[in-house]
């Protein structure tokens, strides 16, 4: 299994296809929007590792958002955050129209 990794040091990013663990970095600057892929365009069970690298996403939070906020959810809402320093979600998909935090 490959683990993919891809440093965020900017102030968006949707995640790609091959991203596993998302080490975002931005956040000693500021807070960092991250879009999910659609839960349609992945196998179920996607597993995702989002990852406060930055230190300091208790003040400059990290905000998880689906892809469609019309029918995707996460753990029965539109979107999840990171709000403490070196904090990490872990979030699979069930292959239909949800996301689930481990």
């Amino acid at each position: 299994m490959q683990n993919n990794r891809t440093v965020v040091n900017s102030s968006t990013y949707t995640i790609g296809n091959s991203d596993l663990i998302i080490g975002v970095t931005y956040t000693s600057t500021g807070s960092v929007t991250i879009t999910l892929p659609a839960v349609s365009n992945s196998n179920a069970g996607r597993l995702l590792h989002i990852v406060d690298e930055g230190g300091n996403a208790g003040i400059n939070n990290i905000t998880i958002n689906v892809n469609n906020s019309g029918t995707e959810t996460i753990n029965g809402n539109t979107s999840a955050s990171i709000t403490s320093n070196y904090s990490s979600i872990s979030i699979y998909n069930n292959g239909s129209t949800k996301w689930f935090i481990i």
